[in-house]
Formats: structure tokens, C-alpha cells, sequence
């Protein structure tokens, strides 16, 4: 936006006979033997798992305790709706799309000072399930200037951090940080950035240990950016936001903030279609 916007625990899956392993390496073999269970459902995680707020699969955001933005230079051009059933993989989700090349558009929740207070105890965790379904314009480059960002998280502290999900012009998805505001409307200095076959599903965690300003950014299991410090040139209150921007459109399966670090989302094989949080 302009100015708006691990720790695993073993798992037993009878089904498939499947553990879920604590070793990144081979944790990252995981997903990719089994790339179409990344994403679909979360379930209710328990109160220790320090939930703050969530939207899953095709329910619409603001039924969920968030609220619609669009932004524009002009008129904000933007649609947005229920996907079921995404590419045939059986996963559900809300796509946001922006329709003109200026408009900022998606969700936002604010946090409340319990909630904040939280985070500078516990750290946080904030989990992305989605798939680039449409690439901004111009598509974003994995260097040179970035050209708009899909989800913000800040803790009214003057620092925010953007993760930015895009596509190549060979239909790659790319996947990084923003690290300054250049000025203007959407670009932004870019950060590190990793780029994935294919436009589908990834997990995407950031997360802050307590009393810390580095994050690091783990995609389907596996820490990918280390060190992040976010950006502090526009900044406000705390608050979480997803959409879109620039003609971009992202499917979101999953949106979560829980007020701990540990928090890992974890997929279930034997049901393909829910996940559930593990907290060490």
C-alpha cells in the first residue's frame, strides 16, 4: 500500500503412513512430494496457539472480522469473490482482484493493544496460504523495482513488513520483501525474493521473535529469507492487510496472525482438505 495498506510436531498419518518431519531438509522433500496438500483449510487451533484473527478458504473476509479497503489515484477498479475448488485441487478460497493499474484493494484487520502487547511477548506468526492467480502490471521482477505487494503486517512501532507475491513473464511464481517506498504510487525498493515453478499454492510464515525486528519468511516449510527488517518510510497503526494491486488478482486460502512465533502450519494428509497449528 501507499500509506494504507520450524517447530513441527511429528505427525502421525494413518492414511498415508506419513510423518511430517522436524528436519527443514527433509521437510522440504515433503512438500514437494506432495505439493497438492499445501493449502485448503484451516481448523479451529487451540487457545494456546495464540490466534489473534483468520480468514479461511471461500468465506467471504468481512464475515470474519475484517474489513474491505480500495485505494486508488482515481477510482478504484476491483472485484473480488469466492473460489471453490481452485484448479481442480479441491482447495477453496477468496480471490481479490485489482482491475486497473493504480487501484490497492483487499482486506485489513486492526490489532488491538492486548493483541500488540502479545506479539512484543510471545512474537508472532503471520501465515499466507495462496496462489498468484493473476500477475500485477507490469509482472514483478526479482530485481530492478518492484511494481506493487500483496500483504502487510505492522505493529504501530513505525516499522511494517511487505510480502510481495508475484509472477515472471514465464508464469513463475515470485515471492519476496519489500525493503523501502520509493515514492510514487506502488513501487517500492525490493528485498530478497525467491522464485517457484508454476502459479499454486504456498505457505507463506512470517515470523518475529519477541523484542526482535528481524523476521524471517519460511515458503511450504522451509526458511527461504532470514534477517528481514521490514521497512520504515510509511508506517501506521497496527494492523494486518492482503488484497492485491495493479491489476494483480491473489487467491487467499488462508490468512492468519497468531500472537506467537512458534506458531507452523501444518498439512493432513489423511483429509487433503484441513490443516491444524502446532505450537512447540
Amino acid at each position: 500500500m501507499h500509506d494504507v495498506f520450524g517447530v513441527l510436531c511429528e505427525v502421525d498419518y494413518f492414511s498415508l503412513g506419513i510423518m511430517i518431519p522436524r528436519s527443514p531438509l527433509v521437510m522440504k522433500r515433503w512438500f514437494q512430494a506432495f505439493p497438492f496438500l499445501v493449502g485448503a483449510v484451516l481448523s479451529v487451533a487451540p487457545a494456546s496457539a495464540g490466534l489473534v484473527i483468520q480468514h479461511q478458504g471461500a468465506t467471504n473476509p468481512t464475515t470474519e472480522g475484517f474489513t474491505a479497503f480500495a485505494v486508488s489515484s482515481g477510482t478504484p477498479q476491483w472485484s473480488h469473490g469466492p473460489v471453490t475448488n481452485d484448479l481442480g485441487t479441491g482447495v477453496n478460497a477468496y480471490q481479490v482482484s485489482s482491475n486497473d493499474a493504480n487501484s490497492q484493494v483487499g482486506y485489513f484487520a486492526q490489532l488491538s493493544a492486548s493483541t500488540v502487547s502479545a506479539i512484543q511477548a510471545n512474537g508472532a506468526t503471520f501465515t499466507l496460504i495462496s496462489r498468484v492467480s493473476r500477475a500485477a502490471s507490469p509482472a514483478t521482477p526479482p530485481g530492478g523495482t518492484v511494481y506493487g505487494r500483496d500483504a502487510t503486517f505492522e505493529l504501530g512501532n513505525g516499522r511494517r513488513y511487505d510480502i510481495i507475491q508475484g509472477a515472471d513473464t514465464q508464469g513463475n511464481t515470485i515471492i519476496g520483501t519489500a525493503s523501502d517506498l520509493l515514492g510514487g504510487w506502488n513501487y517500492y525498493t525490493p528485498g530478497t525474493f525467491v522464485t517457484l515453478p508454476g502459479m499454486t499454492y504456498h505457505t507463506i510464515q512470517l515470523r518475529i521473535q519477541p523484542s526482535s525486528i528481524a523476521a524471517d519468511i519460511y515458503i511450504d516449510g522451509v526458511l527461504r529469507i532470514s534477517g528481514y527488517t521490514g521497512q520504515t518510510r510509511y508506517s501506521g497503526s497496527a494492523a494486518i492487510y492482503f488484497g492485491a494491486d495493479n491489476r494483480g488478482a491473489v487467491n487467499y486460502n488462508l490468512v492468519r496472525l497468531d500472537s506467537d512465533f512458534r506458531a507452523v502450519v501444518v498439512p493432513e494428509p489423511s483429509t487433503l482438505v484441513s490443516l491444524s497449528v502446532a505450537v512447540a
